[in-house]
C-alpha cells in the first residue's frame, strides 16, 4: 500500500499543466526562490491562525477589517489554520458556519491580493486536548491517543475526506500559496521510536490526496520549534521548507541571527525555497522592542534571499500585533514589491555581514562596524534602514560604511 501511494504521488508531482496567472511557483532558474508569474515572490506577514474566528483578534476586529489592515501595510501572506476542533462536528461532517468563515477568508485574500499558508489540520488538540475532538475516543471518533493520529486507517478515512473537501473548494484560488497537511507534523505526540516514519508516511498519504485534487498549489511542512528533520525537508512532496523557532524571544539582534542562520541552512542543504515559518517576541517585552525585534527578523532575512512570518495569537504568551508592530511593517511594507523584479538573484559578496541581489536591487544586513559591499552595478542609489533611528535614510553612491548591527542597506540600479 505504501509503495503504491508513493507510485501515485510521484506521478502526479510530475504532472500537471502550466499554471494561470497569480500562483505561487517555484522558481526554475533560483532554486531558493518563489515567484508569482514570473518574478520573485518573497512572503511578506504573519501567522494569524484563528483570523476568521469572531473575537479572536486584536480589539475583536472582523475578518475583513483584520486582512485590510494588514494588506494596507504590504503584508502579501498570512498563515492560517483550519479551526480545530470546531471544523468537524461530527466526525466526516463539517460545520456551515466553519465552512463560511473559511470561504470568506480566501475571498478576502483574493480582494486583498493576500496569499494563503492553510494548515489542513493542527497537532495541537489532538495532542493536548484530544477529547475535544470528534476524532477523540470519548466522542466516538478512533482515536485513544494523539500518536495514533498518524496510524488509524478508520481516522485517515475521515482525514482523506477533510482534504479532498477543502482542497476541491479552493483548488482554482490564486489566493492559496501552500497547503500545509499538518501545523507542525511532529506535534501530535511526545518523540517515541518510529516517530519519523510514522509521520512521513502519513505526510506522503496526505499529499498525495491533495495531489489528486491539485496539481497547481505548493506544500509546505513543518515541525515544532527549532526541531529539525532533514528527511522531511529533503523529500521531493515538500516545496517549501518551513521551520519554527522560538530559541530568542526577547533579543532584536539575536533574532536576526536566528532567522539568518536557518534559512542559509535550509537553502543550502535542501536547495529549496526557505522560511522561518514561527517566531515571536513575548508580549511581556515592551512594544517598541517587539516592533525591532520584528523588523530584525525580516531584514536580516530578506538579506538572506529568505522571510520570517511572524506568531499571533491575542491569547497567549505573544500576543496580537501591536500599533508599533504594525507600523514596522508599514516601514517596510515596500520591500517584497521592490523584490519583485525580474533578473539574477543570489549571494553577493560582502565584508561585515551579508547581502542578496534582486535583479536590479541588492538588500544587505550589516553585522555592525565595517560593511562592504561588492555592488554589481556601475550606477546605483543608496538608502539604508537604521535600526537606531527607525527610519529610512539616503546616502551618496558608495558601497562602504561604518554602521551599527542590524542596518540594512538598500543599492538600487540606475540608468
Amino acid at each position: 500500500m505504501k509503495h503504491f501511494s508513493r507510485m501515485i504521488l510521484c506521478t502526479l508531482l510530475m504532472g500537471g499543466a502550466a499554471l494561470a496567472e497569480g500562483f505561487v511557483t517555484r522558481s526554475q532558474t533560483q532554486p531558493w526562490m518563489l515567484e508569482l508569474d514570473g518574478k520573485p515572490f518573497i512572503p511578506y506577514g504573519l501567522n494569524r491562525f484563528a483570523v476568521m474566528k469572531p473575537g479572536n483578534n486584536r480589539d475583536d476586529w472582523s475578518l475583513e477589517q483584520y486582512i485590510r489592515h494588514a494588506a494596507n501595510r504590504g503584508v502579501n501572506t498570512l498563515r492560517i489554520f483550519v479551526p480545530e476542533p470546531e471544523f468537524e462536528s461530527p466526525l466526516g461532517q463539517y460545520d456551515s458556519e466553519q465552512v463560511r468563515r473559511l470561504d470568506q477568508t480566501v475571498q478576502l485574500a483574493e480582494k486583498y491580493n493576500v496569499k494563503l499558508i492553510v494548515c489542513l489540520f493542527d497537532h495541537w488538540v489532538f495532542r493536548n486536548v484530544l477529547d475535544t475532538s470528534m476524532y477523540g475516543s470519548p466522542n466516538g471518533g478512533p482515536l485513544k491517543t494523539g500518536k495514533e493520529f498518524y496510524t488509524s486507517e478508520a481516522a485517515r478515512a475521515h482525514q482523506a475526506k477533510r482534504i479532498q473537501f477543502i482542497v476541491s473548494r479552493y483548488k482554482d484560488s490564486p489566493a492559496i500559496l501552500a497547503w500545509e497537511p499538518m501545523n507542525e507534523l511532529n506535534g501530535v505526540s511526545a518523540d517515541y521510536p518510529g516517530q519519523h516514519e510514522e509521520a512521513m508516511d502519513w505526510l506522503h498519504f496526505a499529499v498525495a490526496e491533495i495531489k489528486k485534487i491539485d496539481p497547481k498549489h505548493l506544500i509546505t511542512e513543518s515541525l515544532t520549534g527549532d526541531v529539525r528533520w532533514e528527511e522531511l525537508w529533503s523529500d521531493p512532496v515538500i516545496d517549501l521548507v518551513q521551520i519554527h523557532t522560538y530559541r530568542d524571544v526577547r533579543n532584536p539582534d539575536r533574532a536576526a541571527t536566528v532567522a539568518r542562520n536557518y534559512i542559509r541552512w535550509a537553502q543550502e542543504t535542501f536547495q529549496k525555497p526557505s522560511m522561518v515559518g514561527e517566531y515571536a517576541p513575548l508580549k511581556a517585552v515592551d512594544g517598541q522592542t517587539r516592533a525591532d525585534f520584528i523588523t530584525a527578523a525580516m531584514l536580516a532575512s530578506y538579506a538572506s534571499g529568505g522571510s520570517s512570518l511572524l506568531w499571533t495569537h491575542k491569547n497567549d504568551e505573544f500576543g496580537d500585533v501591536t500599533d508599533e508592530e504594525w507600523a514596522a511593517y508599514q516601514r517596510l511594507g515596500f520591500l517584497p514589491d521592490l523584490f519583485a523584479q525580474a533578473g539574477p538573484q543570489g549571494d553577493v559578496p560582502t565584508e561585515g555581514g551579508y547581502a542578496f541581489r534582486y535583479g536590479p536591487t541588492v538588500a544587505a544586513y550589516a553585522a555592525g562596524g565595517h560593511l562592504k559591499v561588492t555592488v554589481p552595478f556601475q550606477k546605483f542609489s543608496v538608502r539604508f534602514y537604521d535600526p537606531e533611528g527607525r527610519k529610512w535614510v539616503k546616502s551618496a553612491m558608495q558601497n562602504t560604511f561604518t554602521v551599527s548591527e542590524g542596518t540594512f542597506v538598500l543599492f538600487e540600479e540606475q540608468p
